[in-house]
Order: C-alpha cells, then sequence, then structure tokens
C-alpha cells in the first residue's frame, strides 16, 4: 500500500510538473497559429494575434490571447469585424476529465464589434467557413451519456464578462447608423438547468442603459421545451419589461405580459435614431401594456391598453415581419381621438372647441391664412395595416365627430379610413378619407354622404363661415394635391351637393328690401343680428383649383323663391356671389338682385343696379307707356313712382 501511495504521488507530481513545464517548452507561435487557422476554418475571414498568446494547465486549462482582430467581409467599411484587446477563457482541469465542461473564465476585455449590411442586403456577420477545411473523420455512433446533449448537459459557467464594449451598426441600403459604448455585461450560468442571470449597462446616444435577464433553465435556448424568463430594461427615455416563457426549438417563441412606458414618446423615438416627423405639440406619455405570443416572424399581441397622450385605447393586434413591409393587423377601441395636438398648426380656438354647435358671433375676424407647414408622409411608407377602430369620437382641427367605426388601411405608402358609421353636428352617415404617400406630392381624397347635420357648426368648423344655419344633407368628393395645407386648398377639385331646410342665412334680412329695396340693402338689411328665413336652401357645385362653383341656388322663404350664382375662392377666403330675389314691391313683381363679395369673414352686400334695371325694363317702359301687359292701367303710370318703388324712393 505504501509503494502504492508513493507511485500515486509520483504521478501526480510529475502530471503537475508536466503542466508546468510544458507550456514553457512549447512556442507560443504553435497555439497561436493553431487558434488562427481554428477560426479562419470556421468563418472564411483572417484572423490576426497581434499580442502574445499564454497557455497554462494548472490548476486550470487558461488560453489568453491578446490584440485580437478577425476581418471584416468583403466590400466592409470597416477593415476589420471585430478587435479585442484582451480574451481570456478557462476550464476547470478536473470536471473537464469527468466529462464536465466547467468554464472558469472567460473574459472579453475592450472588444469592439462593427455589424454592417452591404447594400445587396447581406450581413457581414454571415460567414462562409472557408473551402479549404481539413477532412474530420468520420464520427463514431453516439453513446448514452456521450452525446452533444449530454455534453452541454453538463455545462458550466463561472466568471463571464464583457469589460468595455463598443457596438457600432451601418446599413448601406439607407445609411443609417447606430452605436452603443461602455458596454459591460456579467453572466452567471451555474448550470443549464439552474437559474442564470445577465446583468448589463450601456450607454446609447448620452443616455445610460440597465439590463437583467434571468432565465430559470437556460437549456430552453438551445434545445426544446420552455422555461419562466424576465427581461427588464431601464433608462431615463424608455422602461421595457417582459415577463413570462421563453421556449426553444427550431425558432424562438416568447409567452407573457409586456410592458413599456416612456415620459414622451417623440423623445423615445429621436434617442432610439428614428425620429418622428410629425407636427404638433403631441406624442407626449406613452404607455402600452399587453400579452405578447411571439413565434419567428410572427406577433399577437392581446388584451392590450394603450395610452398616448389623451388618447386610450384597447384591443388586439398582429405583426407579421418578413415581407417587403412589416404587416399590422387588428381590432382597437379608442376614447375621443383627438388628432389636434398631432397637427403641424391647429387652429387656436381648436383646443377649447366645444362639442355642440357654435354660438353665432357679431363680428368676424380676419380672415386666417392656410398653413404652409410641410407635410410629411413618409410614415406611411413604413408599414402596411388593416385595423378596426371603434371611436368615441374624432376631432381634427375644428371638425368634430361623434361616436363612429372606422377602417384603417395602410398600404405601400396610401392610408385609406373608411368611416363606416359616422356622427357628425346631430346628423349621420358615410365617409372615406384617402391619402396617398407612395409618390412625391401628398395627394387626398374624401367623399361624405351625411343626412341629419347641422349646416352652422359644420361650415364654421371645416371652413370658418358660419352665415348658414338649417338642418339638411350634404353629399361630396373631392380631390387634391400638394405639399401643404396651402397648396392642397388651391388645388382642390371636385363636386358635391347640398340641401338645408327650416335655416337662414345670417347678415341680411330680404324681407326688409321688400320696403326699400337699395336703402335696405345698404343700411338696414345688413349686419347685427339680421337674417332670411328660409324653408328650404339646396344646390350643386363644383371645385376647381380650389375655387367652388354653384349655378342653381334655390332658396325658399316666405318672402319668395330666389335663385344664385358665383364662386367660393377657398385660397383667398372670399366670396363673389350674385342672389336674385322675386320680391313684391309697389304691386310690382320686381326682381333685385344682390352682390355679395369680399372676405368670407367679413361680407358686403349691395344691389346689382345694372342687373336690377335690365330686369326690370319691361316694367319700366310699362311705367312710361302707361299700360301693363294686361292693357289695364297701372296704379301709377308715373315714372317717377315706378322708380322709387324700384329704388327705394331715391
Amino acid at each position: 500500500m505504501r509503494k502504492l501511495l508513493i507511485g500515486l504521488g509520483i504521478i501526480i507530481v510529475a502530471l503537475i510538473v508536466l503542466a508546468l513545464v510544458v507550456p514553457m517548452l512549447i512556442p507560443a507561435e504553435i497555439y497561436r497559429d493553431r487558434i488562427v487557422a481554428v477560426v479562419e476554418a470556421a468563418t472564411g475571414r483572417q484572423v490576426h494575434i497581434g499580442g502574445p498568446v499564454k497557455i497554462r494547465l494548472i490548476p486550470n486549462v487558461a488560453i489568453e490571447a491578446n490584440a485580437v482582430a478577425l476581418d471584416n467581409a468583403p466590400g466592409g467599411v470597416a477593415t476589420e469585424m471585430a478587435t479585442l484587446g484582451k480574451l481570456q477563457v478557462g476550464v476547470r482541469l478536473l470536471p473537464l476529465i469527468g466529462g464536465t465542461i466547467d468554464i472558469d473564465r472567460f473574459v472579453l476585455v475592450d472588444p469592439v464589434i462593427h455589424l454592417e449590411v452591404a447594400k445587396d442586403g447581406r450581413p457581414n456577420w454571415q460567414f462562409a467557413p472557408a473551402q479549404a477545411v481539413p477532412p474530420t473523420p468520420a464520427a463514431p455512433s453516439p453513446q448514452p451519456g456521450n452525446t452533444p446533449s449530454a455534453a452541454m448537459r453538463q455545462l458550466q459557467l463561472g466568471e463571464v464578462k464583457l469589460v468595455n464594449g463598443t457596438v457600432d451598426y451601418f446599413d448601406a441600403r439607407n445609411n443609417a447608423r447606430y452605436a452603443a459604448d461602455q458596454i459591460g455585461v456579467t453572466v452567471d450560468l451555474p448550470g443549464l438547468d439552474r437559474k442564470s442571470t445577465v446583468d448589463g449597462s450601456l450607454m446609447w446616444r448620452g443616455k445610460p442603459v440597465k439590463l437583467s435577464l434571468q432565465i430559470e433553465r437556460p437549456r430552453v435556448l438551445v434545445e426544446t421545451g420552455s422555461s419562466p424568463a424576465k427581461l427588464n430594461v431601464t433608462s431615463d427615455p424608455v422602461k421595457f419589461s417582459f415577463d413570462g416563457t421563453v421556449a426553444g426549438g427550431q425558432a424562438l417563441k416568447l409567452d407573457g405580459a409586456l410592458s413599456l412606458d416612456a415620459p414622451s414618446l417623440r423623445d423615445l423615438a429621436n434617442w432610439a435614431g428614428a425620429p418622428i416627423k410629425l407636427g404638433g405639440s403631441g406624442l407626449g406619455a406613452f404607455s402600452f401594456k399587453s400579452k405578447l405570443v411571439a413565434a419567428g416572424k410572427s406577433t399577437a399581441l392581446t388584451d392590450i391598453a394603450l395610452t398616448l397622450d389623451a388618447i386610450k385605447a384597447s384591443g388586439d393586434l398582429s405583426l407579421v415581419t418578413g415581407g417587403a413591409l412589416p404587416a399590422v393587423k387588428g381590432k382597437l377601441a379608442v376614447n375621443m381621438l383627438d388628432l389636434n395636438p398631432y397637427l403641424a398648426r391647429p387652429p387656436k380656438d381648436a383646443a377649447a372647441a366645444p362639442s355642440g354647435p357654435p354660438a353665432p358671433t357679431e363680428s368676424h375676424p380676419s380672415a386666417k391664412e392656410w398653413s404652409n407647414e410641410p407635410i410629411d408622409v413618409t410614415a406611411l411608407k413604413g408599414i402596411d395595416a388593416d385595423i378596426a377602430i371603434a371611436a368615441d369620437g374624432v376631432r381634427y382641427g375644428n371638425i368634430e365627430i361623434g361616436k363612429g367605426a372606422l377602417g384603417i388601411t395602410l398600404q405601400a405608402g396610401t392610408l385609406t379610413v373608411a368611416l363606416n358609421e359616422l356622427q357628425l353636428y346631430g346628423g349621420s352617415g358615410k365617409g372615406r378619407i384617402a391619402v396617398d404617400g407612395a409618390g412625391p406630392v401628398p395627394a387626398l381624397n374624401l367623399s361624405f354622404a351625411l343626412s341629419g347635420i347641422q349646416a352652422q357648426p359644420l361650415l364654421a368648423a371645416a371652413i370658418d363661415l358660419d352665415r348658414v344655419t338649417g338642418t339638411g344633407q350634404l353629399n361630396l368628393d373631392l380631390s387634391s394635391r400638394g405639399r401643404s395645407q396651402r397648396e392642397l386648398i388651391g388645388a382642390l377639385s371636385g363636386k358635391g351637393a347640398f340641401s338645408f331646410a327650416n335655416g337662414a342665412v345670417r347678415g341680411i334680412d330680404l324681407t326688409a328690401m321688400t320696403k326699400n329695396a337699395a336703402q335696405a340693402v345698404l343700411q338696414a338689411a345688413i349686419g347685427g343680428n339680421q337674417q332670411t328665413a328660409f324653408s328650404e336652401l339646396s344646390g350643386t357645385f363644383t371645385a376647381a383649383n380650389g375655387i367652388i362653383r354653384n349655378d342653381d341656388l334655390a332658396l325658399k322663404s316666405g318672402v319668395g323663391d330666389m335663385g344664385g350664382s358665383g364662386t367660393v375662392d377657398l385660397p383667398h377666403r372670399s366670396v363673389d356671389y350674385r342672389i336674385e330675389p322675386k320680391l313684391v314691391v309697389n304691386a310690382q313683381n320686381v326682381a333685385v338682385p344682390i352682390l355679395i363679395k369680399g372676405p368670407w369673414t367679413n361680407l358686403t352686400y349691395q344691389p346689382d343696379v345694372r342687373g336690377l334695371i335690365g330686369n326690370n325694363a319691361g316694367k319700366l317702359l310699362q311705367g312710361l307707356t302707361g299700360k301693363t301687359g294686361s292693357g289695364a292701367a297701372p296704379s301709377s303710370n308715373k315714372p317717377a313712382d315706378i322708380l322709387r318703388g324700384l329704388l327705394g324712393g331715391k
């Protein structure tokens, strides 16, 4: 026994001496060349080790390589894809002899990794193994306990760190650049079947980011099965978390609760390197919570609770990637969808716009200007969508739409909003809005069929014109193209029809005109609270280059029927219109044309004297000759009396 113990002692000492002496006897170049050959054979890229290579066998197998560099893909921007200041790898010797891979130390110091995507879409991390790879002897049939899975089952990690790393990304297809530095990562993996944690930090665009990952059974990442997992990412611009399960297999699967909170969605997008080019003051506080099921290129979000500024939404969405564009589909229920905070320059009174009809105003401000703010629709080209929205209401500028159902589709840069159920200013109907952002100049098309609507609040909200009241129908089909609101208004074209009942035209009293046709128009019958009530007001119109023309206005009132024709100049917010009422003056049927001109916030009214004389030449002639069409003598055959009746005593 004593000799046996002495013999074992001699063997152990010899092994220790061998492990200490052999690394010193074998030149370092042999280790360096062997490491280089293995990596080059696996990647097809050249490897450079500019610093010393060290190896030891006692107490653990340890390799250290300094100044390591891996060449970039051919045609890459950077010369090298990755560089390492120092690589340290250590494996415990005794567990290795027993078949357990126990990595005692794996440290990357000062790694710099350049990730690139070429113009043809090929990433530089897609390696092509070298052709001249030494043939591998046929492997023996795996025996129980000797398979790769069995070997992985014994994998354990000690100290695993990444110290002061830098990773940057460049996409030659769109010149996008991103970079993260001061990366530090620590991994705790006591075993593939034991709880593992990853803690790290980095700097991204001047903001520190902390992350933590926990997986109960890391084996599922390389095999099948599922495991509880948690991920948290925290920074000033955003807080993100996932709490659920992760499953391995051909594609990684996630199933759990997702949460994202940002003090400002606009700031988050800017920080992420994808700024949102949208005017207005909106895109502030953002919160998103849902259940997540993701596998491969398919992601489903259910039980969504979303908050953006004052907007709240709930519903389900699905996302499919892998096509020409990501595709989103789903259903959402939204409270009041106020779009004004996201407009380039909303009306000054939009925020305080009442939900009901606005009260009439006694005075009119100077004409407002259409906005020259550029309309950016580039966001329409980044995704396809098919979303059904049930909204409690929609507010756009001064226009407020009641509860309704919207269908939103976005494909190839064209956004279509179908207003299937529309409640608008006391009425209802349907509508469609299409925005084509695929071309160099945005194009707009809108069509509406509305009934039971109140004219005054609708016209006041849409074009700042509040002189017509009444309830009725409106049909229109309009289109335009332009890079700003002003250009869109200036290129507006299309057609429409309207019919309103039991209302009034504010600002003029045609009844007073029956008593004093000319003087009343110029003085007492205009301005203030004057108005002309009607039982019916209808007509059709066409639009070209922002000019709306109507030639068949029909107004019925207690005074008499009236017609009209003229234009409304939307670009200049002005009116040039002629109304021809048929009134009774001094027992004569007299047509007194009325000219309505000027900016629609400060219209002027005056009689068309030339038209008045022309239209009533026969009556004047009858008065001069003392004859009427029936042969009976007129009530007064003096020319002065006739003129006094026609011109109000002047």
